[in-house]
């Protein structure tokens, strides 16, 4: 398929902000709900990369053997060396 056009960019960049206040709106209702691992997931989509590692690592200092620690770890790892990339 190639490269999203800009269109398909500015249209998922605008889903994933939606994303995140409907992150936050969950987990006011469920105090179970893995709200920055969640946060992360949409904050390394939208290429905010040290928000996403803080995120995770918040997600991690929570729930260090949660159900969802193997993929906490692997985004964790990806962010970290996306913002190590950054100028």
């Amino acid at each position: 398929r190639g490269r999203p056009s800009a269109t398909d960019a500015f249209t998922r960049r605008a889903e994933d902000q939606y994303r995140l206040k409907k992150i936050e709106e969950l987990a006011a209702i469920d105090s179970t709900y893995p709200r920055d691992l969640a946060r992360g997931i949409v904050l390394y989509r939208l290429e905010r990369y040290l928000a996403a590692v803080e995120a995770f690592r918040r997600h991690l200092d929570a729930f260090p053997d949660g159900p969802h620690t193997l993929r906490a770890r692997n985004y964790l790892r990806a962010a970290l060396g996306r913002a190590n990339e950054e100028p």
